[in-house]
C-alpha cells in the first residue's frame, strides 16, 4: 500500500492519541483496567497505549497512514513472541503514575495466556490495529492490513490477531481471516474473545468496507 509507512519515533503521541480514542469502549481494554461497565480513564488508556506504540518502535514494527494522527497498526514479526522483559519492564514503570499498578494484574497473566494461544509455527501478530472513531469508514484500517498481509504472504507466513469486538469479525474475514478460537481469558472472567488467522492466498485483495475500531 502505497501510503502505508513506518511510524516515527516523534509520531508517537499523534498515533498513542488515535489510538487511544479507537480503543476506549473496546471490551478488553475496559476489562484490563477493571471498568467493565463503565468508561476507562482516557489517561490511564493513553499511557498504556504509549508504552505499547513506544515498544514496538523499539522491538517490531508499527505502521501508520500518511498522517500518523489518523490510527496507527503494531505488528510483531516471526520469532517475537514477547517484548524483552527489562525493556517491558521499564516501559511499564515509566508510565505507572498514569496507569497505577491494578491493571497489572490482569495486563500480565491475560498477554501470558494470550501467548500460549498463538500459532507454534512462525507467523506475524497483529498486536493492535486502529483508526480514530472520526476517520473510521475511509479504508485507512483495510489499507495497513493489507500492507501487513503482503509483507507476510511475500515469505509465505501466516499472519495471527485477536479481537474482542464481534463486529470486526466481517472485517477480517473479508481479507481473508478465519475464526481459530472463541474464548473468554483470564479464567473465563474476561470479555469474549475471537482468535483468528490468516494463510497465505496469492489472490488480489480488493475488498471495500469499513474500517474496524480496534481489536
Amino acid at each position: 500500500m502505497a501510503d502505508i509507512r513506518t511510524l516515527q519515533r516523534s509520531e508517537i503521541d499523534s498515533a498513542t492519541a488515535a489510538l487511544a480514542e479507537a480503543f476506549l469502549h473496546d471490551s478488553m481494554y475496559r476489562y484490563f483496567f477493571g471498568q467493565t461497565n463503565g468508561d476507562i480513564d482516557p489517561k490511564q488508556l493513553r499511557a498504556l497505549l504509549d508504552g505499547l506504540v513506544s515498544l514496538g518502535l523499539a522491538a517490531a514494527d508499527v505502521y501508520c497512514g500518511k498522517d500518523a494522527a489518523h490510527g496507527a497498526a503494531i505488528v510483531m514479526p516471526p520469532g517475537l513472541i514477547e517484548f524483552p522483559t527489562k525493556r517491558m519492564a521499564s516501559t511499564i514503570i515509566a508510565r505507572l503514575s498514569h496507569t497505577g499498578f491494578g491493571y497489572l494484574r490482569r495486563v500480565l497473566p491475560i498477554s501470558a495466556e494470550l501467548n500460549r494461544k498463538r500459532p507454534k509455527e512462525p507467523h506475524w501478530y497483529v498486536l493492535l490495529i486502529g483508526v480514530a472513531p472520526a476517520l473510521q469508514g475511509r479504508g485507512l484500517g483495510r489499507r495497513m492490513m493489507q500492507h501487513i498481509l503482503q509483507r507476510a504472504d511475500a515469505v509465505a507466513q501466516p499472519v495471527y490477531l485477536e479481537t474482542s469486538t464481534r463486529s470486526n469479525l466481517r472485517f477480517y474475514e473479508q481479507l481473508g481471516f478465519h475464526v481459530q478460537e472463541e474464548f473468554r481469558c483470564h479464567a473465563g472472567k474476561g470479555p469474549l474473545t475471537w482468535s483468528m488467522l490468516h494463510t497465505t492466498v496469492p489472490a488480489r485483495r480488493g475488498v471495500t468496507h469499513d474500517d474496524s475500531a480496534g481489536h
